[in-house]
């Protein structure tokens, strides 16, 4: 009899001991998040600064594609900058750099000519772009020439 209660015993310690060993080994470490860059459209608000004024656009799509290069192309799909504007536009950032890091990826670029219908409207020249994806976040500022521009929209 004083076999089965050793037995008992000795079982019940090597289970206390099986799940200390569980515990210890499940630290609560938050999961890492490693940002890649994959093609991706984005879905947002975009604001214009012209003649002091800021000119919002909701709903405005954009899109990000990675080049073998190591930098991003940017879409800015069918945008007026200002109302005025005739005709909504396409407009082409190529070019912009991109640096991976954990769990984000920066964006920026100087002198970038951008495109629109095909053709390089230098006049509008990107200067001053920063920017980061996070958790299916892209946020953007820049100026298209005179015009401060900043978009804010989420991976759709």
């Amino acid at each position: 009899i004083n076999y089965i209660v050793i037995m008992k015993l000795f079982n019940a310690f090597l289970i206390a001991a099986a799940l200390t060993v569980a515990a210890a080994c499940s630290k609560n470490e938050p999961e890492k998040i490693i940002e890649t860059l994959t093609e991706t459209v984005y879905s947002g608000t975009m604001t214009v600064v012209a003649d002091g004024k800021d000119n919002v656009s909701e709903n405005v799509n954009v899109n990000v594609s990675p080049q073998d290069d190591g930098t991003a192309t940017i879409i800015f799909n069918k945008v007026k900058f200002v109302p005025q504007m005739p005709v909504s536009l396409d407009v082409t950032v190529p070019g912009v750099k991109c640096e991976i890091r954990e769990n984000e990826i920066i964006l920026s670029g100087n002198d970038i000519v951008p495109l629109a219908m095909g053709m390089p409207y230098a006049k509008y020249n990107v200067t001053s772009l920063t920017g980061k994806i996070v958790a299916g976040k892209l946020t953007i500022s820049l100026n298209f020439g005179e015009f401060a521009t900043s978009y804010v929209g989420d991976a759709q």
